[in-house]
């Protein structure tokens, strides 16, 4: 016992008091193959810790369980932006970042089960859309962001239900930009 607590000490002052691995999620998207109907299917490790600025824009159709996984923001604006492509997202942790999600230009998903905390503007931004949205939001909570959701009048969400936001600096559930 007392070995173990040695080598636990020895461990925090040698700078392992972290022990979660860190992984890119714009690596993790790279490598990641086809299935379960996406083009790019990503099984997260809920014991790793990622990094986000995942940029989806090539047309792909992606997949991502996080099965409670965190997902941290980097050096970009957006944790996750989406670009004519399509996202579903489930069971993630989407933390800090200016929008944890940027849907626009022809983007399309379904954003379930997630919790979103601390973005400096949006949790959810859909904006730019040319074509039919079709983005799905349901299940999540959001929490300390200036906006939980926020669309323009060309991107409106096609359902939006059964979410919690709290926390928020413009206290109101989704805001919504004409113009």
């Amino acid at each position: 016992m007392f070995k173990w607590f040695i080598s636990a000490i020895v461990i925090v002052l040698l700078g392992g008091s972290n022990l979660y691995a860190y992984q890119s999620l714009q690596e993790e998207y790279d490598n990641a193959s086809a299935g379960a109907g996406y083009d790019r299917f990503i099984v997260l490790d809920p014991d790793i810790e990622y990094e986000g600025d995942l940029v989806i824009s090539n047309g792909d159709y992606v997949g991502i369980v996080g099965g409670g996984a965190k997902i941290y923001a980097g050096s970009h604006r957006s944790l996750i932006s989406i670009h004519a492509s399509g996202l579903d997202i489930w069971e993630c942790v989407l933390i800090g970042g200016h929008n944890a999600l940027n849907y626009r230009e022809n983007s399309y998903g379904v954003i379930w089960n997630n919790t979103i905390y601390n973005a400096d503007s949006v949790g959810i931004k859909t904006y730019i859309q040319r074509d039919e949205p079709n983005v799905e939001i349901y299940n999540n909570i959001i929490s300390d962001c200036f906006y939980g959701i926020w669309s323009n009048e060309y991107f409106l969400p096609t359902y939006i239900g059964y979410n919690i936001i709290y926390e928020t600096t413009y206290l109101i559930y989704a805001g919504y930009c004409p113009g």
